[in-house]
């Protein structure tokens, strides 16, 4: 996943870099710059889920739950950190944010957790 820097040899000698794709994108990387603090990320729930299945089904074991059920275990276990409150009261597994200003539904999972996993 991301992105990868590669040079080649182009015309005149000169090197061209190249930024090539690695993969869908997932998700994003907020953190408060003034504090260092707060650090999230950002994931889109379909693309996660569909790279997801990806992956186990490669790997030869598939996923026997469907994505409601996984992002119902992660709020439950409280890998969710922030969440929309539906009206009645009970929480959503996603949060609106603004990406490159767009208002946006993610899937907030604190960094930390993701790093010491």
């Amino acid at each position: 996943m991301g992105w990868h820097q590669s040079k080649t040899l182009g015309i005149e000698a000169q090197y061209v870099i190249h930024e090539e794709k690695q993969g869908n994108c997932i998700g994003y990387y907020y953190e408060d710059l003034k504090t260092g603090q707060d650090r999230q990320v950002w994931l889109i729930q379909e693309t996660v889920f569909a790279e997801v299945q990806k992956m186990t089904r490669n790997q030869g074991n598939p996923m026997t739950i469907d994505a409601p059920t996984l992002w119902r275990r992660l709020l439950d276990a409280g890998y969710i950190i922030k969440y929309a409150t539906r009206p009645n009261g009970q929480k959503q597994t996603t949060y609106q944010v603004r990406v490159s200003k767009v208002q946006t539904w993610v899937m907030v999972i604190s960094a930390d957790a993701i790093e010491s996993g």
